[in-house]
Order: structure tokens, then C-alpha cells, then sequence
């Protein structure tokens, strides 16, 4: 067995509007200065963790816009 994970940044869902909440205006202007990550994006990093070859451990993917500031 296989135990890895994955670390987003900020994804295009309905919890960075929570996390955000209250502070739309950093919401609108994070959202000018970069393109989040889809969902989608997130789901390749999995199926990449899960179609591994038996004989490759995944442990940790950091995934985030490259504009996205850390």
C-alpha cells in the first residue's frame, strides 16, 4: 500500500469563496492576479498517484499556480 498527498493551493471551488468570506475584495483582487487551480487539475495529481507503477512511491505533491505566490 501507498500513502501520499497532495497540497493544493488555491482551487477554484466553493471553499476558497469560505475562505475568502468576508474579504471578497481579497478574493476579486487574488483572482485578478492569478489563475487558480480547477478541480480537474487536482484530479490528475491523483490519478497520476494512483496509476503509479508498483515499484514508484508518490509521498507528497505541493500543486499550485505558478502565478499563485507562496
Amino acid at each position: 500500500h501507498q500513502v501520499s498527498s497532495i497540497s493544493p493551493g488555491f482551487v477554484e471551488t466553493p471553499l476558497v469563496d469560505d475562505y475568502f468570506k468576508g474579504r471578497e475584495g481579497d478574493l476579486a483582487a487574488v483572482k485578478q492576479s492569478m489563475q487558480m487551480l480547477r478541480p480537474e487539475d487536482v484530479a490528475r495529481a491523483a490519478i497520476h498517484i494512483a496509476e503509479a507503477l508498483p515499484h514508484i512511491e508518490i509521498g507528497d505533491i505541493t500543486l499550485r499556480s505558478a502565478e499563485q505566490k507562496i
